[in-house]
C-alpha cells in the first residue's frame, strides 16, 4: 500500500480518532474499534518501526483495517493505550458528561 503522513487527533465531540487527509478529515469512532494491535517490523531500508492497528467494526463485522506508523515503540504503547481505553470506555456504554 501507500504510505502518507497524516495528521491524527482525538475529536472529543462525535468521540473519534480523526485523520487529516488530502481530501479531509476521516473520522473513526472510537466505540466501533474492536482490537488495537502492534507489532514491529523492519522495513525495507533497515529501520524499524511500529505499527498500530486498529480493526474498525461495522455491524458486528471488521470492514475496515486503519494502520499507522510510529517511529518508537514508546510514543505506539502511549497510543494504543489511550485508543484502548477510549474505546472500552464508549463500547460499554458508560461515560457520562
Amino acid at each position: 500500500g501507500k504510505r502518507f503522513h497524516r495528521r491524527v487527533y482525538v475529536d472529543t465531540t462525535r468521540k473519534s480518532l480523526v485523520v487529516q487527509g488530502a481530501n479531509g478529515p476521516k473520522f473513526f469512532p472510537f466505540a466501533s474499534m474492536k482490537e488495537v494491535d502492534i507489532e514491529t517490523r523492519t522495513t525495507k531500508e533497515g529501520r524499524v518501526e511500529t505499527l498500530v492497528i486498529c480493526a474498525i467494526e461495522k455491524r458486528g463485522r471488521i470492514v475496515k483495517e486503519l494502520h499507522l506508523s510510529f517511529p518508537d515503540q514508546a510514543r505506539a504503547n502511549t497510543f494504543v493505550n489511550c485508543v484502548t481505553l477510549f474505546s472500552l470506555a464508549l463500547r460499554s456504554g458508560g461515560g457520562g458528561k
